[in-house]
């Protein structure tokens, strides 16, 4: 291994296997060892697993990055008023907006947001303990964080310069749910998470962009950019259109994956 192209590694936190990862510059991530649990993890089962896969595939002392599936985390928006003017204000009214959206303590979960005054901004809760859990074993063990963010959020991150459509939605699939998000001006300003199938077929994909678009009041988008964790049917659907709406298939991490424009 190159001194000056090391490996990157990263670490994905699903809701039943933890993944290892990892890639050096130019490449595209390839899969390293992957744990398989019989149910969604619990925060005491999850430092085993992580110290197992890290002792045995990562060096001591490089950086490791940890994605959290989407289905752990919570996905809302908050629409700040117009008299806040401080980030405790902001802080103080994303905890209300998620105690009532989810009923959940506030304080069991930790709040990652694109936190702004005067417009709609995205926030990500992820539990408290899995965190902790998570970046303690990577002290504890001489690894470095690379930073926690949930699924959507690093897609998002990763493909923001490949997005050029101005207010283009964001399909991002995964393994039993699907998160759709607006865009505005740049920014996340509508997002919803279901479990469940996603939609595999141009007649569901349609009734779900219209059905977002009147629950959010939003007009369709001239771009649907769609992302999978693995290969499936909605790939397939690169530079088609439906309801108008032109579909364009990222391959996040990995520019020279990225389907031809």
């Amino acid at each position: 291994m190159s001194l000056f192209n090391p490996e990157r590694f990263r670490l994905t936190v699903g809701v039943d296997t933890l993944t290892l990862a990892a890639r050096t510059r130019g490449t595209s991530w390839r899969v390293r060892a992957t744990i398989t649990y019989a149910a969604q993890i619990a925060s005491s089962a999850l430092q085993p697993r992580v110290r197992q896969l890290l002792s045995d595939h990562v060096p001591r002392g490089r950086e490791v990055s940890i994605v959290i599936a989407d289905r752990l985390a919570r996905y809302f928006i908050v629409t700040p008023p117009e008299q806040v003017a401080s980030f405790s204000d902001l802080q103080t009214i994303a905890t209300l907006r998620f105690a009532t959206l989810f009923g959940d303590r506030a304080v069991d979960w930790v709040m990652q947001a694109d936190w702004a005054i005067g417009r709609p901004f995205l926030v990500c809760a992820l539990p408290r303990a899995l965190m902790t859990t998570a970046l303690t074993e990577l002290k504890t063990g001489g690894w470095y964080s690379g930073g926690m963010k949930p699924e959507s959020v690093w897609v998002w991150n990763d493909c923001a310069r490949r997005m050029r459509a101005s207010g283009g939605w964001l399909a991002r699939i995964g393994a039993g749910h699907l998160l759709l998000a607006a865009s505005a001006g740049g920014h996340i300003a509508a997002v919803n998470l279901s479990v469940g199938s996603p939609p595999v077929t141009m007649d569901a994909l349609k009734a779900l962009l219209l059905r977002e678009s009147l629950r959010w009041d939003r007009p369709l988008p001239s771009t649907l950019y769609i992302s999978q964790d693995s290969a499936g049917a909605m790939a397939n659907l690169h530079g088609l259109r439906v309801a108008d709406v032109s579909i364009v298939a990222l391959r996040p991490d990995c520019l020279a994956q990225e389907y031809p424009a």
